[in-house]
This record gives C-alpha cells, structure tokens and sequence, in this order.
C-alpha cells in the first residue's frame, strides 16, 4: 500500500481515470503544435491577426491600396535591414 492511499487522499489513479481524462485534440492544441514545431510560422500568425484587427476596427481605411502601399513600404524597409543583419551576424557569431 503506498502512502498516499494510507492517508486517504487517493492520488494512485487507475488506468481507467487516467485514461477517461485524456481528451481528444482541439484545434487550439493542433495550432499550439504547429507553432511549436515551425516557429517561423509565428510572426506570420501575428500579422495576420494585426491585419484582422487593425481591418475591423478602421474598416474601409485601412484597406485602400493608398495605406497598404505604405504599409509595403515600411515592412519592406524594415525587411532589408533584418536580412542584411541576419547574415551579418550569421558570419560573426561564434555560435
């Protein structure tokens, strides 16, 4: 008898509650695998849940090819420079 079941306080389940309390997957934990198993795929999830956003709270705003173009812009001023330091330190580092 161990001592949890001397006490009384029935922290030795069995098979069958161990069992009963493995539950199927839901989409939440099939998308929290995803992202554990390809990281790079999180600041594309990111985006896409910023344009939602920014889409349903300035509606017809932000979507004129006006404010995309912009957008395009800076993302792509930012890129360049992220690329550039990447291989930058992808030479130097020691790691």
């Amino acid at each position: 008898m161990s001592i949890s079941e001397e006490k009384g306080l029935g922290l030795d389940p069995t098979a069958e509650e161990v069992s009963a309390f493995i539950e199927e997957e839901t989409l939440s934990d099939r998308v929290r695998l995803w992202l554990r198993q390809t990281p790079a795929a999180v600041p594309l999830v990111v985006l896409l849940c910023s344009l939602a956003i920014f889409g349903l709270l300035l509606g017809g705003k932000f979507f004129s090819p006006f404010a995309l173009t912009l957008i395009l812009q800076q993302v792509a001023i930012v890129g360049i420079v992220a690329l550039g330091l990447s291989r930058y330190f992808a030479y130097v580092s020691p790691f």
